[in-house]
């Protein structure tokens, strides 16, 4: 027994040993990464600072600065890609141009370009990321494949280059995946349709019209961006869809404007079995301007909470007309109408 202690003894030593000069190896080696890796952060930031103000210069609007950009070696354009992309977080217009034409001069779009099929799927989505702020139209069929690639910060990346871009050919790609089943790619693709403007409202309506089940989706993007051209398709989507749909209708025809037939419309719409269709209908009403409207939306007053407060607001917006009526309510006695009419009346300072 005393035999076996010793020459267990003697091999837990050298095993201790050997434990303690690796784990102080390891203590070692992390030291001397973090020193390496504060140097490096403290090259970069004095790097940083000498290219700073060349690169502000040229965003502004000083082309006698491209000479310096020129004169950029290639080791530092990486800190001036970082540079470039900072502003243009949060700036767009001719800044994005000039800030384009750096990058082409740097060869960085070339470089982002290429990373858009990088094997490494942080590359490629901040590859994206780059070419959109650049709004860089080379890159759509490349941003267009990423669309179905494998990691959701790619495809998220590209639906929001895509969208900054703005350019109608991605359109299709887009609209085409509005049926996506995730909940926060749908939400980024509506977001990046409205960036295409009041020009993507023909291609949107007719995508409603060949895909029913989307048309929701549509509306919802039309209330933002608007456009004429889709009133007609609206009006029949606000009359025929399901209760989302109808009352995602009627919040894009407020946005659009209420001409004779779509006044007529919202009218009817303020008898519609579901609530939130006949708060869409007020609301849609509200924007119309029409006195004739006051009847209409005082008979609303004690409805639903959602649907008399819609029509409270929209008498408010209709002047005159609209306030004698809230004031009638009033005089008809207690009840959700009469009070709802005493607090717009007092928004309105009587």
């Amino acid at each position: 027994m005393l035999t076996f202690a010793q020459e267990f003894k003697g091999l837990l030593i050298p095993f201790l040993l050997g434990g303690m000069a690796l784990v102080g190896a390891c203590y070692i080696l992390l030291v001397v990464q973090r020193f390496i890796r504060a140097a490096a952060s403290a090259r970069r930031l004095r790097i940083a600072d000498r290219y700073r103000p060349v690169v502000d210069a040229v965003l502004a609007g000083a082309d006698a600065s491209l000479d310096q950009i020129d004169a950029i070696p290639w080791r530092h354009r990486a800190v001036v890609a970082d540079l470039l992309m900072s502003p243009l977080r949060v700036v767009r217009g001719g800044q994005s141009a000039r800030a384009s034409a750096i990058a082409e001069r740097l060869k960085l779009a070339e470089h982002w370009r290429r990373d858009l099929g990088a094997r490494r799927w942080w590359e490629r989505s901040e590859a994206a990321l780059a070419v959109g702020l650049l709004r860089d139209r080379q890159s759509i069929a490349a941003l267009v494949r990423l669309l179905d690639d494998w990691h959701d910060q790619v495809r998220a990346a590209a639906i929001d280059a895509l969208g900054q871009i703005g350019d109608p050919a991605a359109m299709p790609a887009l609209l085409a995946r509005l049926g996506s089943p995730s909940l926060h790619e749908h939400v980024r693709i509506v977001q990046a349709l409205r960036g295409f403007g009041e020009g993507a409202a023909a291609a949107l309506v007719e995508h409603g019209q060949v895909r029913p089940a989307d048309r929701r989706t549509v509306a919802t993007v039309l209330s933002y961006i608007g456009g004429a051209l889709a009133a007609p398709s609206l009006i029949e989507w606000a009359r025929t869809g399901d209760a989302p749909t109808r009352a995602a209708a009627w919040s894009a025809i407020a946005t659009i404007g209420l001409d004779d037939r779509t006044f007529y419309h919202a009218l009817k719409a303020l008898h519609d079995e579901e609530p939130a269709v006949r708060a869409a209908a007020a609301r849609a009403l509200s924007r119309s301007g029409r006195a004739d409207a006051a009847s209409s939306l005082a008979g609303r007053l004690d409805d639903e909470w959602e649907v008399a407060a819609q029509a409270a607001r929209a008498l408010l917006r209709l002047q005159d007309a609209g306030k004698a009526a809230l004031r009638a309510r009033i005089a008809q006695g207690p009840g959700l109408g009469c009070e709802l009419a005493q607090q717009m009346l007092w928004e309105g300072g009587r």
